[in-house]
């Protein structure tokens, strides 16, 4: 029996939508003929992952829901010694936490480490995802090999990466139908850091880095073939607490440009740089009561060695306090926990900024939210620059100005030459703060690549690209 069709139109955003019913394919022939038919008919078709997103992707605006769940298996994971890599083969229902435990007997991991576990690989490639691992090994693009999708006219692509290049400012696809199809390469820049907000753009980009982050609005993955790593023999984590949250700013810094830096022997080399605010702090100590309650920020990090060379770590990070497993993962349990408490849903930022405007962003948080008057926690991806601000009201008006407050930040990240969305994606909910970043033209730019490859608009509808500049967008060219 289906799941009822009401699971399917909300996200963990608690964004809303409607469908008239939901499919549930399980081979990539079956999604195919759903396609063609919808293509022609013209009916909506929004691509539904496991409901972990934050931006509204997956939530229908009416026609059909066509959820990935049944395309869930593991097909094959390899392992080369001579040459030192390896990959994994799946299907885009397969949920991350499955992907990482058989990997696990073979002494293998998967890099991108994303925060919600239970998201369908799928979804994390349609949103580029990423997670605190991003500061060493980089979000999930950097991992993707290969990708296998329907189009949405039904035909079947299949892309390895370094196949098909830019060329002339233009991408161009040869169906197997002998259908030919140009695509324009938008022409604004993409930001210097951690991003997922709108299509990839390079003058030499390579066609597969334009479906990873297109969030269902340009194909459904049917195969992902990814990239895996030997695990590390051992990794050493621990808490650094500070007086302020400049002062773990700025030692956080510092040990990034370390772990950065050239220069061989280093032993400050970590693979995650987590910072914790004196808010955040608070709200944990429900949960950590040996937390101290004079700190005024934390610094979680996390570094890899070989085995039996764990005290050699030690040293350069000076006197850190051992941790739960999962101190990480509970602040965002305590968040919600509170917002069930507010009854007002949290208002929370994703943004990323460059490496040099990293203290002005820091700077910029800490005045805002500290003469709000709203309860706020700052916490997340210090290494990346990605902290994400929450914002937890309590009445109405708290609510009318957390949206203000968050607008503020974002044209505070913009400016300083950042993005709007780091890892989350754009989704529906945040458009405008697309157009923030990339203007009026950029969005134009977008319509005319989804046009090309979807005519009829047909594929998630309302993801990413303005449904109104659909029927204004030109420049594709379909030729046989």
């Amino acid at each position: 029996m289906n799941p009822p069709l009401e699971n399917y139109l909300k996200d963990a955003s608690l964004f809303r939508g409607k469908a008239e019913r939901a499919c549930f394919p399980s081979t990539e022939k079956e999604i195919s003929q759903l396609l063609k038919e919808a293509n022609q008919k013209k009916i909506p078709i929004t691509v539904s992952g496991a409901g972990t997103g934050l931006t509204g992707a997956r939530v229908p605006q009416g026609g059909t829901v066509l959820s990935m769940e049944r395309l869930n298996r593991i097909l094959k994971i390899e392992w080369d010694d001579s040459a030192g890599s390896g990959f994994a083969v799946v299907q885009p229902g397969v949920i991350l936490k499955d992907l990482q435990e058989a990997l696990e007997p073979r002494g293998l991991f998967y890099p991108p480490n994303p925060g919600e576990t239970a998201a369908f690989i799928g979804g994390t490639v349609a949103t580029n995802a990423s997670g605190s691992r991003s500061f060493k090994y980089g979000p999930t693009r950097r991992y993707v090999r290969r990708l296998r999708m329907i189009l949405p006219n039904g035909e079947p692509l299949e892309l390895s990466r370094g196949q098909t290049k830019a060329e002339g400012g233009t991408l161009s696809i040869r169906l197997s139908n002998g259908v030919r199809i140009q695509i324009p390469i938008p022409t604004y820049s993409m930001p210097p850091v951690k991003n997922t907000a709108g299509y990839f753009t390079a003058p030499d980009m390579d066609l597969i880095d334009l479906f990873i982050g297109s969030e269902g609005t340009l194909g459904v993955f049917t195969e992902i073939e990814l990239a895996v790593l030997k695990k590390p023999e051992a990794v050493v984590g621990g808490l650094l607490f500070f007086d302020s949250e400049k002062e773990c700013a700025r030692f956080t810094w510092e040990a990034r440009r370390i772990g950065r830096a050239e220069s061989a022997g280093t032993r400050l080399d970590p693979r995650l740089l987590e910072f914790f605010d004196s808010r955040s702090l608070k709200l944990l100590l429900k949960k950590h009561p040996r937390i101290p309650k004079e700190a005024g920020a934390a610094l979680f990090f996390e570094q890899e060695t070989q085995a039996g060379q764990e005290d050699s770590v030690h040293q350069p990070w000076g006197h850190f306090a051992p941790i739960p497993k999962e101190f990480r993962h509970d602040l965002p349990v305590l968040v919600n926990e509170q917002v069930a408490l507010n009854g007002f849903r949290k208002i929370g930022t994703d943004f990323a900024v460059p490496d040099a405007k990293a203290e002005a962003m820091l700077d910029f948080y800490l005045e805002i939210l500290g003469k709000s008057g709203i309860d706020t926690c700052l916490f997340g991806h210090l290494g990346d620059n990605n902290l994400h601000a929450n914002l937890l009201p309590k009445t109405q008006e708290e609510f009318d100005r957390s949206k203000g407050i968050y607008d503020l930040l974002a044209r505070k990240a913009v400016e300083l030459g950042g993005t709007v969305s780091a890892e989350h994606g754009i989704g529906k909910v945040r458009i405008p703060y697309l157009e923030m970043m990339i203007g009026r033209r950029g969005l134009e730019e977008m319509a005319r690549v989804k046009r090309a490859l979807d005519p009829n608009g047909i594929l998630s509808p309302g993801n990413i690209v303005p449904v109104e500049l659909l029927h204004a967008a030109h420049g594709s060219i379909n030729s046989p």
